[in-house]
């Protein structure tokens, strides 16, 4: 989501997360599943400081949607050296592999 705060900045406020996966291989299951996400940046309330919020959620199937918690304010778009929101989508497989899927916006 995007808006604007009281300095003038640009903001964004990740809200909505959704993901799944297909196994095209025999014999291999899912034994786990973690999302990690967050924003973290110049906060949009004050417009003075810096904000990180995170959250982890644990898929239980191969189709997921997600909400961030409400409480959850915009940051402002002012710095890419402060500003980032993304998600970390990490799989554990059967086989004792692995997968880790990396999303973020720098700006």
């Amino acid at each position: 989501e995007t808006g604007s705060a009281s300095t003038g900045y640009p903001t964004v406020l990740l809200k909505k997360i959704e993901g799944h996966y297909k196994i095209n291989a025999s014999g291999i299951s899912i034994t786990a599943q973690q999302v990690d996400c967050g924003c973290s940046g110049f906060r949009s309330d004050s417009g003075t400081g810096t904000i990180s919020q995170t959250h982890t959620f644990y898929p239980y199937s191969n189709n997921w949607t997600y909400y961030t918690p409400s409480s959850w304010i915009p940051i402002m778009q002012v710095d890419s050296s402060v500003s980032i929101l993304g998600c970390w989508y990490t799989i554990t497989c059967s086989n004792g592999y692995e997968v880790e899927l990396e999303n973020n916006l720098t700006f």
